[in-house]
């Protein structure tokens, strides 16, 4: 029996209890544990789920939290205050166990933060070591700017993620000592070369993935076509558009629910009471099984956000079948193909309901399409997302640079 590569993960959040960027780095690891014999550099975060001691067959290695904003949770998300001192634990821990050899290790793979603005610990240690999914820097679009609204201040600090990238030192020698990196999609591949001179080894792999897929018993032949959004309720999503959308379309022929909460929800209420849309229905948000169940009875997925970075919602709708209608940008762009649903292109706020009607009613009248954007979306999951299959790429491609 061959003995397992040794794989450091860096991952300061990773727990299966937890949701976002944390709960797909415990996945990432789940699966690579069969694989690898992995000790994970983790951060116990005061606000957050830990990962357990027996969780998962891996060695644990914990920080403490010493951030100093732990009750401000978006703020917290975003800018992660707490990443400077993770930096130089981890960074100290990697000098005195595996730059001395008292600790083996095949190579480093650090998975989160997400965000392309935090440097690697394992950077000048003349360790083998690799950066990823990583996704962001996608920008808004001008025509939109004038609906945006006011936001929190600190999220104007991504408008320096490009400053931070050429210029921070630390940040700037991570990206391009990287041996390689993975991208969530292939516009951060873009962002990556231009941001970091950096145009090699650069594989692109969405971080989400799924646990089943689900064969949804839908036959599309009601007379009404049930539609469906799922997201967070703000601008960029553009789940305005898509009420919008609704006084081109044939009100006795639609239905929508509007799955998910967030700073535009009131406007989007607003919207649909001003225009009597009686038939778009919210629900803000609801538990994982109260979405699955949506997932399988509606008919068509509307997602029109056009600032998505990665697109978890898209993934999960593809795994129960259900043909969708995304923006080509972002990640939605690069998970849908023209075999399982709709690209829209993005113009102004005045065009963009226009199209997505015109989409809406292109697939009503061409139920046959939906029928295959159905039956193709669950094979595309299966060999693209589901987490056996889509972390399996990622072990092999580690094996082969171990194996140079």
């Amino acid at each position: 029996m061959h003995k397992k590569k040794s794989l450091i993960v860096i991952a300061p959040g990773a727990c299966k209890e937890d949701v976002g960027e944390v709960f797909l780095a415990y996945k990432w690891i789940e699966v690579l544990s069969k694989t690898f014999d992995i000790t994970l550099l983790t951060l116990d975060l005061k606000t957050k789920h830990h990962i357990a001691d027996n969780d998962l067959p891996i060695k644990i290695i914990r920080f403490e939290d010493k951030g100093m904003f732990s009750g401000f949770e978006r703020l917290n998300s975003m800018m992660k205050p707490w990443y400077v001192s993770f930096f130089k634990d981890c960074r100290k821990w990697l000098i005195d166990n595996v730059v001395t050899g008292d600790v083996n290790c095949d190579w480093v793979h650090q998975f989160n933060p997400f965000a392309m603005r935090f440097p690697c610990p394992a950077v000048g240690l003349d360790l083998k070591y690799s950066i990823g999914p990583v996704a962001g820097g996608l920008k808004n679009i001008d025509s939109f700017k004038t609906e945006m609204g006011g936001v929190p201040f600190y999220t104007k600090f991504r408008n320096f993620d490009d400053l931070f990238g050429r210029y921070a030192p630390y940040l700037k020698k991570s990206y391009n000592g990287a041996d390689f990196i993975l991208a969530a999609a292939p516009y951060v591949e873009t962002i990556i070369n231009e941001r970091f001179d950096r145009s090699n080894d650069i594989t692109v792999i969405n971080e989400h993935g799924v646990d089943v897929v689900t064969p949804a018993e839908r036959r599309f032949d009601s007379p009404q076509l049930k539609l469906l959004y799922v997201g967070r309720v703000v601008r960029s999503k553009g789940l305005r558009d898509l009420i919008r959308s609704f006084k081109y379309l044939d009100q006795s022929k639609f239905t929508l629910q509007v799955i998910g909460s967030g700073d535009d929800l009131e406007n989007c209420i607003q919207e649909a009471k001003d225009n009597n849309f009686s038939n778009i229905v919210f629900h803000g948000k609801l538990n994982r099984d109260e979405v699955d169940g949506y997932y399988k009875s509606s008919d068509l997925m509307v997602f029109p956000s056009f600032r998505e970075p990665t697109g978890g919602v898209v993934i999960e709708a593809m795994s129960f079948g259900l043909p969708q209608i995304v923006c080509d940008l972002g990640g939605p762009g690069s998970i849908i193909n023209d075999d399982i649903g709709l690209k829209l292109q993005v113009t102004n706020p005045s065009q963009f309901p226009r199209d997505i009607a015109k989409a809406i009613m292109s697939l009503d009248s061409n139920r046959k399409m939906l029928i295959e954007y159905q039956s193709n979306s669950l094979s595309f999951c299966t060999d693209n997302y589901l987490w056996p299959n889509k972390v399996g790429q990622f072990a092999e491609l580690l094996l082969d640079r171990i194996g140079r």
